[in-house]
C-alpha cells in the first residue's frame, strides 16, 4: 500500500488541538477494553505522555495493520505507538523519515 506524502504537524500543533490521536491495533499489549476500562502496555506508556504533555489521549483502532502509515500521513492520527513517540521526541531521529507520525 503507497504511503503517501506526509503532512506537517508538529508536538506543538497537536498541543493547540488539545488530542494526542493514537492509531493502534487491538490487542493484549498495545490496546484493549475490558469491562469497559482501556488497558495495555503502549496505552499505559500514551496515557502517561499525554498527560504530561496536557493533551487528551485517543486510541483509534485500526485492523488492517498496513493502513497506519498512509493514515498517518493523512493527518487521521499523530503516532502509531509508544516505540514511535520515544523515537520521534526521545529517541531515533532518523527513524521513519518517510512516515509524518
Amino acid at each position: 500500500m503507497p504511503v503517501g506524502a506526509p503532512i506537517s504537524r508538529d508536538l506543538d500543533e497537536i498541543k493547540r488541538g488539545g488530542t494526542l490521536t493514537v492509531l493502534a491495533p487491538y490487542n493484549s499489549t498495545t490496546y484493549f477494553v475490558y469491562r469497559g476500562e482501556p488497558f495495555g502496555y503502549e496505552y499505559e506508556l500514551l496515557q502517561s505522555f499525554a498527560r504530561d504533555q496536557g493533551l487528551t489521549l485517543k486510541m483509534v483502532v485500526v485492523t488492517d495493520l498496513k493502513s497506519i502509515y498512509s493514515m498517518l500521513n493523512r493527518g487521521e492520527g499523530d503516532v502509531d505507538d509508544a516505540q514511535r513517540l520515544a523515537e520521534k521526541y526521545g529517541g531515533n531521529p532518523k527513524s521513519w523519515e518517510d512516515v509524518s507520525y
